[in-house]
């Protein structure tokens, strides 16, 4: 009998011993008087408030202990699940200014920490015209909706423009692009349209039209380039062609 008492005394304080390690000294632990919270640094640290000339970029993120988990957004997007990967890719950028956030924490734990930088691509020779966002996804109907855009461009009224790989659904001009009523829009992936003499030109960086395409359905991905372009002013009887730079597609 006086082993066997021994023993019962013995178990309980093994367990204020762990509880003690794993509550009181668990530096990962929110309760702990040696809690250290989670910390977060995104390299390359000279990435923030550079400007890039291509159109993808990869980081690495470094937590300050081996439960660190990380979640990330770009743009005020949906963050990500977190997870202990600290290496992403980012493709597909669109020229302009992007913002990362990450947020950090230790496995298990909920108390997060948060870092954010910025970063400018520009990667078109202007003057430029664009499918934008470069990256879309297509809706239950097997269509996508992307924008025509211009960047830095010089005034025109004529525009032509050739989109291959998928078949216009449809065509919206943005409301500063007064089109005549009696020019033919698009046919097939052929866009040619004239502006209304009495409306405003298309000019400098700005949303000419949003374009809704039907996607190969037999395809993953479906690639669009702008094949051709061509703009040009006129006034008075006289055209001036305008020299583009810089076509560039989606996918």
């Amino acid at each position: 009998m006086r082993r066997q008492c021994l023993c019962l005394l013995f178990v309980p304080a093994l367990l204020i011993m762990f509880c003690s390690k794993e509550e009181g000294g668990n530096p990962a632990n929110p309760a702990s008087p040696n809690y250290r919270a989670p910390e977060v640094t995104i390299e390359p640290s000279s990435l923030n408030g550079d400007t890039l000339t291509v159109d993808s970029v990869t980081v690495t993120l470094t937590g300050n202990s081996s439960l660190s988990e990380f979640s990330y957004n770009l743009d005020n997007g949906e963050f990500s699940n977190f997870l202990s990967d600290n290496i992403i890719t980012f493709r597909y950028l669109d020229d302009g200014v992007h913002k990362l956030t990450v947020q950090t924490r230790y496995e298990s734990w909920t108390d997060t920490r948060t870092a954010t930088i910025q970063f400018v691509v520009n990667v078109l020779d202007t003057p430029a015209v664009m499918l934008y966002p470069q990256k879309s996804t297509v809706d239950a109907t097997g269509k996508v909706s992307i924008e025509l855009k211009t960047k830095a461009f010089p005034s025109c009224n004529s525009f032509h423009a050739v989109i291959a790989g998928a078949m216009i659904d449809t065509v919206k001009f943005a409301d500063a692009v007064k089109v005549n009523s009696n020019a033919k829009l698009w046919q097939g992936s052929t866009i040619d349209f004239l502006i209304d003499p009495n409306g405003s030109k298309i000019d400098s960086s700005m949303t000419v039209a949003t374009i809704t395409v039907i996607a190969d359905s037999m395809k993953d991905t479906t690639t669009l380039t702008i094949q051709e372009c061509t703009a040009r002013l006129i006034e008075n009887s006289v055209q001036s062609d305008v020299t583009i730079n810089s076509l560039r597609g989606g996918i």
